[in-house]
């Protein structure tokens, strides 16, 4: 009886991070582009270099194959053409991305460190 608020509460909780979760998906949904796809990067891990460490760059070796890459958006959620995104940013043809192609200011500093 005394605590009916608490259920109300609790229930309108709910609903509100149902709510929150629900617009973060459509957003991450709207993700088709390699604007998008930065956006997407650092609204799941902070910023680029993060998302480059934890999801893109798995081996560590300082750059994405094909196959990486595609993984890795895969894994993020991005609903966009993969291929390309691909060509947009192995814009040389090298097989091959850094973290200076999809984050050029990212790769310059890491880069003079």
């Amino acid at each position: 009886r005394g605590l009916k608020w608490l259920t109300v509460l609790s229930k309108q909780h709910i609903k509100d991070m149902q709510s929150a979760k629900a617009a973060n998906d459509a957003r991450d949904m709207q993700a088709k582009t390699l604007k998008g796809f930065k956006s997407l990067l650092k609204r799941r891990f902070g910023s680029i270099p993060a998302a480059w460490r934890k999801c893109l760059d798995c081996s560590g070796d300082g750059k994405v194959s094909k196959t990486e890459f595609f993984a890795g958006c895969r894994a993020v959620g991005y609903s966009g053409d993969v291929q390309k995104l691909w060509d947009e940013l192995d814009a040389d043809g090298s097989g091959v991305i850094s973290l200076a192609e999809l984050d050029p200011a990212a790769g310059k500093a890491i880069a003079e460190f």
